[in-house]
């Protein structure tokens, strides 16, 4: 009977999800706390950011050893610059620390060019590649370029599924401060078949038509950042024939795409060659796709989507957004909207095919008075009124009879350096006193198939 009830304990305690749960739970008993020990320690990564939080936790992993509590141990985050004097023993024990976690699945590195470069200490990145039991490794290096970074990455004996690395974790072609599919390829080949997770947002990818780098054949998720000309779906189905999760294609850079951002028949010609190549290759589906109205358009989707998350909706780029919505329907929609371009873009933004099926609504409305890209419209800027954007909003979902989650924001950034900007000073106080609960049944009226609805919004004066 007593085997039984430290069985059952221990299931408890593995049940529980929230650290004070835990800890509460740890005060019951000795055995209890042994238990929970065990549950901290895999639950959530532990971060090493302070030298005297290292010193501690090493002495709580090897002060006993018989507890053998460094094989417990799942996730770390290490991101510390110790006394300069003592960090070749800090790094020691964090060697320590990895060396004996052999069932570490989680290794983040916040800082790691700061952090290696502080350390001195080659030892410490090699224990990290060493470790043979990471299932995700995340290094969020954006500052210069890291070789210790890079080494990890490089010569990981894991069989890494997740993936996430800055923008200097790599070494990218010089003079273009991006990566081609084929050096990307080659550099990650090592974990290509297990790697399901690649998320390389502070990435560029330097491609054209037709490229053909390294296959991904297990990734199921792929976050990339910035794109700054043409977006070639036939490079990403190469690429990633197994991607059925997340597709983030990022927005067109403002400074590169700008050219391509104002040739409205360059994007359509895009568009076409990726929509001709999906009749005979195209992925079975896809989950979630995120990017802004120019990259999405360009992508020219023919597959299922589940979710789509579409930035920069404007007026002038409705046309657009109500292409590549129509041609790839999905129940579950989030458009961040720009106001100060006019509020015609409500007019006819959903087509039909997606009012069919729409089930689940983000709208985020922001509007500021310093917009400066292609379509800004004065006028708007100046005159807007709060009545006439939720009339807009009201009247562009009626025929969405499926609707039952609706979450609106809407935003306000208005900027007051001199010279001073004109804005819609009835919009924006109309915004910051918003009876959130009455414009929550307002909506409820105008759209009856409405079981859930969330209104919120705030705003700056910068």
């Amino acid at each position: 009977m007593r085997s039984l009830n430290f069985d059952i304990l221990e299931d408890v305690c593995s049940s529980l999800a929230d650290t004070p749960t835990v800890l509460a739970f740890s005060l019951a008993s000795h055995a209890c706390r042994s238990f929970s020990i065990r549950r901290l320690l895999s639950m959530k990564p532990i971060s090493l950011t302070k030298e005297p939080i290292v010193r501690s936790f090493h002495q709580f992993l090897f002060g006993d050893i018989t507890k053998k509590r460094p094989g417990l141990l799942r996730g770390l985050i290490i991101d510390v610059l110790p006394d300069y004097n003592k960090r070749k023993e800090v790094a020691q024990l964090l060697i320590d620390i990895l060396e004996y976690a052999t069932h570490l699945e989680y290794l983040e590195l916040p800082s790691p060019q700061d952090m290696f470069a502080y350390f001195e200490y080659p030892k410490l990145s090699e224990a990290m590649w060493r470790v043979s039991t990471l299932r995700e490794f995340v290094s969020e290096n954006s500052q210069a370029w890291c070789p210790d970074a890079e080494a990890i990455v490089k010569n990981t004996r894991s069989p890494l599924k997740v993936l996430r690395i800055g923008s200097y974790d790599l070494s990218f072609s010089e003079g273009t401060g991006a990566y081609r599919p084929a050096m990307l390829g080659q550099l990650l080949e090592h974990i290509a078949p297990t790697l399901e997770v690649l998320d390389i947002t502070d990435v560029w990818i330097l491609y054209n038509q037709g490229d053909r780098g390294g296959s991904f054949p297990a990734v199921r998720s792929v976050i990339m950042g910035n794109q700054t000309g043409p977006v070639w779906v036939d490079v990403f189905i190469s690429m990633f024939p197994a991607l059925d999760g997340v597709l983030e294609v990022g927005p067109l850079h403002g400074h590169d795409g700008a050219p391509l951002r104002a040739d409205a028949a360059e994007q359509a010609r895009v568009r076409a060659i990726n929509q001709s190549y999906q009749e005979q290759h195209r992925w079975k589906k896809l989950n979630r796709v995120i990017g802004d109205t120019h990259t999405l358009y360009m992508l020219g989707l023919k597959c299922p989507v589940r979710h789509f998350m579409v930035d920069r909706v404007c007026s002038h780029r409705k046309q657009a957004v109500f292409d590549f919505l129509r041609d790839a329907p999905s129940s579950h929609l989030k458009l961040t909207i720009l106001l100060s371009h006019g509020l015609g873009v409500f007019d006819g933004l959903i087509p039909d095919e997606v009012a069919r099926k729409l089930t689940h609504l983000v709208i985020m409305a922001t509007y500021d008075n310093c917009e400066t890209s292609i379509g800004a419209d004065a006028h708007a800027v100046d005159s807007i009124k709060w009545e006439d954007v939720l009339s807009k909003i009201k009247s562009s979902l009626q025929h969405c009879r499926q609707l039952t989650h609706l979450l609106f924001i809407v935003r306000y950034n208005i900027y007051v350096n001199e010279p001073p900007l004109a804005y819609s000073r009835s919009f924006v106080t109309s915004v910051r006193s918003l009876d959130h609960e009455a414009t929550a049944a307002e909506l409820k009226s105008a759209l009856p198939s409405l079981r859930y609805i969330l209104v919120t919004s705030n705003g700056r004066f910068d």
